[in-house]
């Protein structure tokens, strides 16, 4: 069941999707927007779901099986119902971001997100999954327009997250240059800092480029390169000190249709 309500300031987006085979809730996901006088916008999301979705394929999760038929050689189907069930666990999102235009060519952006993704129950052979715990996200990005040029825009954005397990802080400046009407280059670099429960440290740099050319009105190739830098190290050992580098390539296309 899906509900929508909109006007020319509020937005309000809900859908329940509820399972009688099993008799659970799949889902319930509500998405509101609300944009005040003063070019405020205020957004909100609460996703209470199934992960993954429930469905029986669910029980070939560790399996050696290939499909449900096979499972019924073993299992019953009554059993096959319930493994299912026990690789499925509950995960919870919600999120709440502000967004405030300054000036004409600067926006501010800024949203906190908490996902729970719960426990998974050892069957079949399949070990339990321990559940994620409570993880809080918060971002800033501030994004400018015409700073090198009439058209790029700049993105910089703060990232900070915690959880039982551990915390993250990420900084990333991503910045979009049209060159023409039809390239467009797309510098980004972006470094990260990992420090986990267990007394274990990670820095991550990793700048990147990437060139879009639109070949027609509907179609564009894409080629990037970028570089993974990666440090670990370990607060209780410090003799431990693992480095790595990682440099790839990407190249494809897309067609809009």
């Amino acid at each position: 069941m899906e509900a929508r309500y909109a006007d020319d300031k509020r937005t309000l987006t809900s859908m329940v999707d509820y399972d009688y085979g099993y008799d659970k809730l799949n889902a319930v996901l509500v998405l509101g927007t609300w944009r005040f006088d003063n070019r405020l916008t205020l957004t909100g999301l609460a996703d209470v779901r199934q992960s993954p979705i429930l469905t029986t394929r669910n029980a070939l999760v560790g399996q050696p099986f290939t499909s449900i038929s096979e499972m019924l050689g073993v299992f019953t189907e009554a059993e096959i119902r319930q493994i299912a069930l026990d690789r499925t666990s509950d995960m919870t999102t919600l999120a709440l971001g502000v967004s405030k235009p300054l000036f004409e060519r600067f926006q501010i952006n800024a949203d906190v997100t908490a996902v729970d993704i719960g426990a998974t129950v050892a069957s079949a052979g399949v070990p339990a999954i321990p559940g994620t715990g409570r993880q809080v996200f918060y971002t800033t990005s501030f994004v400018g327009s015409g700073l090198f040029g009439a058209r790029d825009v700049n993105v910089f954005n703060l990232r900070y997250g915690s959880s039982p397990d551990f915390t993250l802080s990420q900084v990333t400046w991503d910045v979009r240059l049209p060159v023409g009407q039809r390239l467009r280059i797309n510098p980004r670099l972006s470094y990260g800092v990992w420090d986990g429960s267990n007394g274990i440290h990670r820095e991550t740099t990793s700048p990147s480029f990437r060139v879009l050319l639109s070949l027609r009105s509907r179609y564009h190739l894409e080629a990037e390169i970028g570089k993974d830098d990666f440090l670990r190290t370990n607060g209780a050992d410090p003799t431990i000190r693992e480095s790595s580098i990682g440099n790839y390539i990407n190249i494809g296309y897309h067609a809009d249709f």
